[in-house]
């Protein structure tokens, strides 16, 4: 009661204090954010690391804090962070059709700013969303049918001009006993691809086609009406000879059959394509079927879009810089320091390319600036590439197809797409919470002491290597199977989809070093224009490792001041522990018994594990499995 006087006699004015913070904590951000600019980026999707430098230079007051992501699916990472508001100053993506109902809250509208003026207008036009425009490009990649100029020249083949050239060519070139046009036939996706590349140049690269493609991405519109016209067109690509029926043959096959003159075109970007002095390579365009208009489908590397937030009082330096980053990444210099390669292209106005030689036949498709965007529902059409297959081999009608693609755009939230609920984050983790998840993960299905990880970013923002580790970090909200994609990483070789787990036996005095000294890599060369990306000359800074099934404690300078197993029993250097980890994120090297997970993969392990109810090491994480979300899912 004594206390309860004392603290009453000033509750007036602390009632006022607390009022005033409060109303001050929604007046802004806090003060050490006013000069600290933000950018996403990973390693092949970034500003450019000179464009960094210069203003830095320009602005040095200004901390340009760029943000990385180490995993596998920087798509997906992206539209997490549109869903959840967890924008930078300047956001880097792949795409411009991702959460499209969050773009006018979460972008600034660019359509007043003389930067798209740079720009041709096709590019902005094909951006327009309601008036406003968010984005500018990255470089782009030409789509068409690629062919070799000796082997036409060889044959005394020319290269057509229409649609009915083409079919002439296709029908020359059969009649030799050479397939017309290769493709990764075993793949459903390629069906989708070239139906993208038909539709840009029959429907996307008019006005009507884009707004049509917006609205059905936001699912304000339906293909059924309107599209049965260009899927008939695709069809009649199959059906006049220029694409083959029935094919299932692999890319890497045709691809060589390609090389050694059996096949005439192949499908696909410029880009995958090098001259030499064997081949030499030119790229047909698309028609619009049935006419002699030519368009090159482009596939863009990227965009680029301000935060809503720097258009706001307060913010005026923020904006600027965001401006100034925006005006360098649109010149030539700028686009130049983007692109991977020659067979690149850009969308400023005047642009100077590499593409001479590729295009010198279609000139003309150039100057017209007759590029459309392979626009590309990818929830829709990776659900439905198998049944766009059936279709063309028969086993659906085309009017099953487009109901089929409707239904899927209706029902988004589908399997293919979110896949299974596993648990619901109480509230956003951080990221070593992120990745003892994983720990834990593979410790529970491992059933060994422990379970360690890295991050695939340490904290001055490099990359391991090879690449491993957890990306990333849960948001608040229900956990699906199919966002654990953007946490994981692909296998390191490449090749066997992704990450392996590794188990084995580590010794007490491995296990200290390991966890006190964390893991330096040797610094991957300088083959990106990357600012995390490149060689400084040695090895990184440490990774430290995540556990699940341990109990340590630190010193300030990082040492092991106790160490004991889940049980309590102290971990001796002297001893010998079992391990899971992911393959080469813990090198082979230090474990002994070493055995490698060749069935389940890092996704299925942390899949499994996040449908079991537990909430990590001694329930440490902010989640919950909800009973009633399982029954419904």
């Amino acid at each position: 009661m004594k206390l309860k006087k004392v603290y009453k006699r000033g509750a007036a004015c602390c009632l006022f204090m607390i009022l005033l913070a409060l109303l001050c904590a929604g007046c802004g951000k806090k003060p050490e954010e006013d000069n600290v600019f933000t950018i996403n980026a990973c390693k092949t999707r970034y500003v450019p690391r000179s464009i960094l430098d210069q203003v830095r230079e320009e602005y040095p007051d200004m901390e340009i804090r760029v943000e990385m992501y180490g995993g596998s699916n920087f798509t997906l990472d992206v539209a997490e962070r549109l869903e959840h508001h967890d924008i930078p100053d300047l956001l880097v993506t792949t795409r411009n059709d991702l959460q499209m109902d969050t773009y006018k809250d979460s972008f600034l509208d660019l359509s007043s700013y003389d930067v798209l003026n740079r720009y041709i207008t096709q590019s902005i036009d094909s951006m327009n969303m309601d008036g406003e425009v968010y984005f500018i490009p990255n470089f782009t990649s030409l789509t068409g049918l690629v062919y070799d100029k000796n082997v036409f020249r060889e044959h005394g083949w020319k290269e057509p001009h229409s649609y009915d050239e083409l079919v002439a060519l296709c029908e020359q070139v059969e009649k030799e006993g050479i397939q017309c046009v290769g493709a990764s036939w075993d793949k459903a996706g390629t069906y989708s691809n070239m139906l993208a590349c038909t539709m840009a140049a029959d429907f996307y690269s008019t006005p009507e086609g884009s707004a049509w493609f917006y609205n059905f991405v936001k699912g304000n519109a339906k293909g059924e009406g309107v599209i049965e016209p260009y899927i008939a067109n695709y069809i009649r690509w199959f059906e006049d000879g220029i694409f083959p029926y029935g094919l299932n043959e692999t890319g890497a096959s045709q691809r060589k059959r390609f090389d050694n003159g059996e096949i005439a075109t192949f499908y696909g970007l410029i880009g995958n394509f090098e001259s030499d002095e064997v081949h030499e390579y030119g790229l047909i365009p698309f028609f619009t079927t049935g006419t002699a208009d030519a368009y090159y489908p482009t596939a863009t590397a990227g965009y680029f879009a301000l935060n809503k937030e720097l258009g706001e009082k307060g913010n005026e330096k923020k904006l600027e810089v965001g401006l100034r980053i925006l005006d360098l990444l649109s010149t030539e210099e700028g686009q130049r320091g983007l692109m991977r390669g020659d067979a690149c292209y850009s969308f400023l106005r005047g642009f100077e390319g590499d593409l001479t030689n590729i295009t010198d036949s279609y000139q003309d498709v150039l100057g017209q600036n007759h590029f459309a965007p392979m626009n590309i529902d990818m929830n829709t059409l990776a659900a439905s590439a198998a049944e766009l297959k059936n279709m063309m081999n028969g086993l659906i009608s085309q009017e099953e197809y487009i109901k089929r693609c409707d239904e899927l755009k209706k029902n988004e939230t589908t399997e293919a797409y979110t896949g299974e609920y596993l648990f619901t984050a109480k509230e956003d983790f951080t990221e070593e919470q992120t990745v003892q998840y994983f720990a834990d993960a593979l410790r529970n299905y491992a059933g060994t002491q422990i379970g360690m990880i890295t991050p695939a970013i340490n904290e001055q923002g490099e990359f391991n290597n090879p690449t491993t580790g957890i990306a990333a970090k849960f948001y608040k909200g229900d956990i699906y199977s199919w966002a654990l994609s953007r946490n994981c990483i692909m296998a390191f070789d490449g090749t066997s989809g992704w990450a392996k787990m590794s188990t084995g036996t580590i010794s007490g005095e491995k296990l200290y070093e390991l966890l006190e000294d964390g893991m330096c890599w040797e610094q991957i060369d300088n083959k990106l224009n990357n600012e995390y990306y490149y060689d400084k000359g040695g090895m990184t800074s440490p990774f430290y490792y995540e556990t699940s099934g341990l109990d340590v404690e630190f010193t300030s300078d990082h040492k092991i001041k106790s160490i004991r197993l889940e049980d309590g029993t102290p971990v001796e250097k002297s001893g010998s522990y079992t391990v899971a980890a992911l393959h080469e994120n813990l090198p082979d090297s230090y474990l002994t018994d070493l055995q490698i997970e060749e069935e389940k993969t890092i996704l299925d392990i942390a899949t499994e594990y996040g449908k079991t109810g537990m909430k990590g090491y001694k329930d440490s994480l902010p989640m919950e499995r909800d009973v009633n979300k399982v029954e419904k899912n």
